[in-house]
């Protein structure tokens, strides 16, 4: 560092045309050419830090000075100040701080595309390309009985489309909600690996065996009303839409549910960051004491959550007694919160517990399996969640690594050398009162 404001600051000569002897001289670097310096030297300078992909994107000098020194034609340098780092990915958003109008342009404008993009396979695998697998097996049919789903028949062309959707919902997150411009082959990555986009792909195998079997129609859905399903019906001789009994679904039937109510809804789901930079709900946390920073309109929200999760509760629990499933799935959230206690308290702790969204999402997607519009727009938005917990933050475990836990406990970031010159044997303490709560950061 002392190399760097000796030659960033200097004139091209080393002393000032009175000093030609070259005695002593002494310059002092006033606030803004230390900004410049300094900002040369550590902007998109990369973190060693717990937080992934951390680079310095502000530095600002807020007291001290720095000053040039000759003596007998050798330059020395002295300085003493304090700065303001702020850090963030280095892939971080490309606009930063609250969403303006152009954000919102954008957000919307690639939304409409997604969709466009995303109708025609819609119609292609759920309605030209069906790929239907027929079971023959009644333990299937009373298994996934839905009242309005009746069927021995799995789509795989629905399976295939999910995955489709789970796909570009993962492009989508990180190219429009996260700015990454690299090449689509790169935005499939997490850590300079495709696992985690595998991973997705396993869920959309494992959420369509779960939920998606029920929530993504298909023709022969009412085939298990039929006495010879060889015999089905066309629809056109039903004069009533949506009428439940023997017959096909009409195509217009099969694109309502599957592309006008769960996918739109998944696209709608995959917006879930957005709502952190909005006005209206950027501050809704549970951070810290909360309570203490919250505006009024935060209680309003927190009430219609609960209130419509209690509502959507009530639904579930009448649907599922209609169609006897009302055991089966309370024996799974009973199991589960079972696990779940035993975990924490016998094996992982409390302290490691940390409960992401897309967890949240995958458990509700597990018991959001009825082809209703309410039910089937509830799936359709927590997949979109799942997906966007997944592509923003990766697959974090339930249970974090003890070692991850200290990396976060503690509060210095090293800041890998930004630049050849920098002499690593005269680390400066800098700190940081903007971002993250005054972390201490070592240059190195």
């Amino acid at each position: 560092m002392k190399t760097e404001i000796a030659n960033k600051g200097s004139s091209k000569e080393a002393s000032s045309a009175w000093n030609r002897a070259g005695t002593w001289e002494d310059k002092t670097l006033k606030k803004p050419q230390l900004q410049k310096i300094l900002e040369s030297l550590f902007i998109n300078a990369n973190l060693d830090s717990p937080l992934d992909d951390s680079i310095v994107f502000g530095i600002t000098v807020t007291e001290g000075e720095a000053s040039i020194i000759m003596v007998r034609g050798k330059v020395k340098v002295g300085y003493e100040f304090s700065v303001e780092i702020g850090v963030g990915h280095s892939r971080r958003d490309y606009y930063s701080g609250r969403y303006e109008v152009r954000d919102y342009i954008y957000s919307i404008v690639s939304t409409i595309i997604l969709l466009a993009i995303l109708y025609p396979f819609c119609v292609y695998f759920s309605i030209d390309v069906e790929f239907l697998y027929d079971t023959n097996s009644e333990f299937f049919r009373t298994s996934f009985y839905r009242y309005n789903v009746n069927t021995q028949y799995i789509s795989l062309g629905n399976l295939f489309y999910q995955t489709i959707v789970y796909a570009f919902g993962w492009l989508f997150i990180r190219r429009v909600n996260q700015r990454d411009m690299r090449p689509f082959s790169e935005l499939l990555k997490k850590h300079g690996s495709y696992d985690s986009f595998f991973k997705l792909l396993g869920y959309s195998v494992v959420f369509f065996l779960t939920s998606g079997v029920v929530i993504l129609g298909h023709r022969y859905d009412y085939s298990g009303y039929c006495a010879d399903d060889h015999e089905i019906p066309v629809a056109h001789t039903i004069t009533k839409l949506n009428d439940v009994g023997c017959r096909l679904l009409t195509e217009q039937e099969v694109i309502q549910q599957n592309f006008y109510t769960w996918t739109i809804a998944t696209v709608v789901g995959l917006q879930f960051t957005h709502l952190s930079r909005s006005k209206l709900f950027g501050d809704f946390d549970f951070e810290g004491n909360f309570l203490s920073y919250w505006p009024l309109r935060n209680y309003f929200i927190l009430v219609a959550v609960v209130g419509f999760s209690l509502y959507v509760l009530v639904v579930l629990n009448d649907l599922y007694i209609f169609v006897h499933a009302f055991y089966f799935y309370t024996a799974i959230f009973v199991a589960s919160l079972a696990i779940l206690f035993a975990l924490i308290q016998f094996v992982f702790g409390i302290d490691r517990f940390h409960l992401h969204h897309y967890v949240i999402a995958q458990y509700i997607l597990v018991f959001s399996c009825f082809q209703t519009p309410l039910i089937t727009w509830i799936n359709g938005y927590v997949t979109g969640m799942m997906i966007d917990g997944g592509a923003s933050f990766d697959w974090d475990p339930l249970f974090e690594d003890p070692q991850d836990m200290n990396r976060y406990k503690d509060k210095t970031l090293r800041l890998s050398q930004p630049h050849p010159q920098l002499n690593s044997a005269n680390p400066s303490l800098v700190q940081s009162s903007q971002i993250y709560d005054s972390l201490n950061i070592v240059i190195v």
